[in-house]
């Protein structure tokens, strides 16, 4: 599979760190996204998971220029989604989200 790679950020790290790295930058946004879909009922943050591929990214980035190209709006958003089984990350990191299992 593609190359993936892994930063756990604990809280303490990114409290520590000034700069605006992306992953202090996505860490900050994936924590402030949690707690407001979870409001009261989210558990304590103490560590993000931060992965990266560049086999996804570069399709990532190959399809926002199709939808460019097409004239389709390309406006990023931020979404969450679960699994039942910590195997699937693996699957997911590697080979991209599949929506539709396509």
């Amino acid at each position: 599979g593609a190359r993936v790679t892994v930063r756990t950020l604990t809280a303490r790290e990114v409290n520590a760190d000034n700069s605006n790295s992306p992953e202090v930058t996505h860490y900050n946004m994936a924590y402030a996204q949690y707690h407001r879909l979870l409001g009261s009922s989210a558990k304590a943050v103490h560590t993000v998971d931060f992965y990266e591929s560049e086999a996804v990214t570069r399709r990532f980035q190959e399809k926002k220029a199709e939808f460019a190209r097409d004239k389709k709006p390309i406006k990023e958003i931020w979404v969450f989604h679960g699994t039942p089984d910590i195997a699937n990350v693996a699957k997911i990191c590697s080979g991209g989200l599949k929506v539709g299992g396509r």
